[in-house]
């Protein structure tokens, strides 16, 4: 086993305009893209088959905000209630858009499977780029793989959920929802593995298919179910976690604002698979964060409207309050079911999604001799194209993680959860290296003696 990290990787090369440099301007996308990585440091492993549309489509269905938020309803509820589920959710929209502007023009200049350790390890000072660069890369590893875990296990509890709703006698079981987790992870291994080359029109199909059960969804609620007053929407303050200080419940509270919006920085470790990477990685990650937060934010202010009694949501036997509230809604389980499918079909979706971006960046970290037996992970296969036993690997250490939740579902969940806090930290510290002053130093001698 060897583990000994390094970045063979050479900073960007950049003419005066700031674009990358390029002798010959006609070349054809799949060779600037080849000239991008190899100025690098790097070798084209991966077959290019995404574009624009399909990577809007593939990272707008990995956020999905309007899904996780209404399956994740219940913590904003309990702590803070509207007022932190509106304006948290506000707060998060322009807090990410900001966050993204600034990954996306380092993406745009290294688009690199690595995506953020990548530019830590460039930016950094020379004495600690590479023990910053191997824990930025650890903690992306570590929260793509909670990140991938918890709309696998959404979609599984949802079903059982379900389940609860429509069988009096079904008695709920821990492992019943870890053996539904397993299936919905299997089947983004075989979408990944099998299903490579028709991805990205999949992609595509499920963009449409995002923004269409969006209406299907919300128009239900608005026009069938009664209504609460815009003073509730929008002053009520509610602290039912249990936490002594209001603030203390309001920041808890935000974490479900939060958490819809990470992984946006999904299309930087997929964008050795994209064409013209440099434009559309950048536009992809800005694009899929304003169409899912106006989507995320309008069915928000629906699902408020429209809930109904808030104790009668928060202690629903189905353990989940949009559940109730679609029922509230529709007065009808055969509805309210249907309606609930449709969120448990985006939360399998997303997991094809994560588990592409979760192999791609352990498989980037292995290429940088990151992991354990990082020769064995970084193999790419020599006819697909892909980082199989990177893939392998990743949906292994997912299948592993879901056994936690038979001992205890609130580990389990502590886990996942590790996911929003772990992504923003691997988010901050580029940033934050940026502006300390590793601009200044960025085109100077490469940090790691490349030539």
């Amino acid at each position: 086993m060897t583990m000994e990290f390094e970045m063979t990787g050479r900073r960007p090369s950049r003419n005066g305009s700031g674009e990358v440099k390029n002798d010959d301007e006609e070349y054809s996308y799949g060779s600037r893209d080849r000239a991008v990585l190899a100025n690098l440091g790097k070798k084209q492993a991966l077959k290019r088959n995404f574009g624009f549309i399909s990577m809007v489509g593939f990272s707008s269905t990995l956020m999905a905000t309007w899904e996780p938020l209404s399956a994740l309803l219940q913590g904003g509820l309990l702590n803070g209630g509207p007022v932190s589920l509106v304006y948290g959710f506000i707060l998060c929209f322009f807090g990410t858009l900001a966050t993204c502007a600034s990954l996306g023009e380092m993406a745009s200049m290294s688009p690199t499977s690595g995506g953020q350790y990548h530019w830590v390890a460039q930016l950094a000072p020379r004495k600690y780029s590479i023990l910053l660069g191997w824990y930025t890369g650890w903690a992306s590893v570590l929260a793509w793989l909670a990140a991938t875990a918890a709309p696998a296990f959404l979609g599984g509890t949802l079903i059982q959920g379900l389940l609860v709703l429509n069988d009096d006698t079904y008695v709920y079981e821990r492992w019943h929802g870890t053996l539904l987790y397993t299936a919905i992870v299997t089947s983004a291994v075989v979408v990944n593995i099998f299903g490579i080359k028709i991805l990205p029109h999949l992609e595509s199909i499920i963009l449409l298919m995002h923004i269409g059960l969006w209406f299907l969804l919300l128009i239900p609620m608005v026009c069938l179910a009664p209504q609460h007053s815009a003073e509730w929407v929008f002053t009520d303050f509610e602290n039912k976690g249990g936490w002594s200080s209001d603030g203390v419940s309001w920041c808890v509270g935000l974490l479900t604002s939060a958490f819809p919006f990470t992984g946006f920085d999904g299309a930087w470790h997929m964008s050795e698979e994209i064409e013209n990477a440099t434009t559309v990685v950048p536009r992809a990650m800005i694009t899929s964060i304003v169409l899912n937060g106006s989507l995320g934010f309008g069915f928000l202010i629906a699902l408020l409207f429209s809930m109904g009694d808030i104790n009668a949501a928060l202690s629903t036997p189905t353990g989940f309050p949009i559940i109730e509230i679609f029922y509230f809604a529709t007065s009808s389980k055969l509805a309210a079911t249907l309606m609930v499918c449709g969120i448990v079909f985006s939360a399998v979706t997303s997991t094809w999604g994560l588990l592409s971006a979760a192999s791609r960046m352990t498989w980037a970290f292995c290429r940088d001799n990151g992991l354990p037996y990082s020769t064995y992970f970084a193999h790419v296969h020599s006819t697909r194209h892909i980082p199989i036993r990177s893939i392998i690997l990743t949906a292994a250490t997912l299948l592993v993680l879901g056994l936690i939740n038979i001992a205890s579902t609130a580990a389990f969940y502590a886990i996942t959860g590790l996911a929003t806090v772990a992504l923003y930290s691997t988010y901050i510290v580029p940033i934050a290296l940026l502006v300390c002053g590793g601009l200044v130093c960025l085109w100077q001698d490469d940090v790691f003696g490349a030539d």
